[in-house]
């Protein structure tokens, strides 16, 4: 095996460590589909972006995420009773931010009579993607955080500039350790 192919090699085990070492306690999964409640402006109907959190093993409250940048909802509806919902008007009064909040210790992930913990805010858009950043405890009762992005199904999505600067530095070595070996 030449230089090059176990530099190569070494660089992709580091990279699956870090994605390992670095994967989120508290994730979001997410569902649109219409609302036909006319909860927005003018009695008009909207899309419901329903947000289920899924903690790791042990993990309790308090917890809570928030979704940035949002556009101006047409209502949010937290999951009851553990979950409060709330909207924050950012610098620029177009983009909003909205927080879901498991205050307590308990019933964080489950919601009304022990299903799932779905908080749901309702748009006029049904497609897109936000940021949004989490707090939880773990088992040992220490605080840990993380951010992430969530898109609606069928949102077009790019991947991120690093990953393609990673691609191309991946390219341009393996060219370049073939030139060598031609030389």
């Amino acid at each position: 095996m030449s230089r090059a192919s176990r530099v190569a090699l070494l660089f992709g085990l580091c990279l699956n460590l870090f994605a390992a070492c670095a994967s989120a306690s508290l994730s979001l999964s997410l569902s649109v589909g219409p609302d036909n409640n006319g909860l927005c402006p003018g009695g008009t109907n909207g899309y419901r972006w329903s947000f289920t959190p899924t903690v790791s093993a042990g993990d309790t409250g308090p917890m809570f995420f928030t979704i940035y940048d949002t556009g101006s909802p047409c209502t949010v509806e937290a999951s009851f009773p553990a979950w409060k919902g709330e909207v924050s008007v950012t610098d620029y009064p177009a983009i909003f931010n909205v927080e879901f909040d498991c205050g307590g210790s308990t019933g964080c992930t489950s919601g009304f009579g022990g299903g799932a913990a779905v908080n749901d805010v309702i748009f006029t858009f049904a497609t897109g993607c936000f940021s949004y950043a989490w707090q939880d405890t773990d088992a040992a009762g220490a605080a840990q955080s993380g951010s992430a992005r969530i898109c609606a199904p069928g949102t077009p999505t790019a991947s991120e500039p690093a990953t393609l600067a990673l691609l191309g530095l991946g390219l341009a070595g393996f060219a370049l350790a073939r030139r060598r070996k031609l030389n």
